[in-house]
């Protein structure tokens, strides 16, 4: 029988086989690999919940914000006057995220 191989249009590639898969895979140049992920040890810390809660209540405030047409017109004007972010989502976010801090 033949064996299969399937060349990706990009150098690297790696991610899960699945949603709630433990198998993942990466494809680096000609080399592949298959991977394990392991589960948790510890449990998680005070600190890395209230990062969290912060990062959930910036992403509720963004799309709360961006729903708000009011909001929306003067977040599109001032994310077209700068450079730094990429998408209008992002320049939100991170305007959020910085209210937080």
């Amino acid at each position: 029988m033949g064996k299969v191989t399937y060349e990706y249009p990009i150098k690297d590639i790696c991610g899960k086989i699945g949603k709630n898969a433990t198998m993942g895979f990466a494809h680096r140049g000609e080399t592949k690999y298959t991977v394990k992920y392991g589960t948790r040890t510890t449990p998680v810390t005070p600190a890395e919940m209230q990062q969290r809660n912060k990062f959930k209540t910036a992403v509720t405030a963004t799309r709360t914000r961006m729903q708000d047409p009011e909001k929306y017109a003067q977040d599109l004007a001032a994310f077209q006057a700068q450079t730094r972010y990429k998408t209008l989502y992002q320049y939100v976010f991170n305007d959020e995220m910085g209210k937080l801090a």
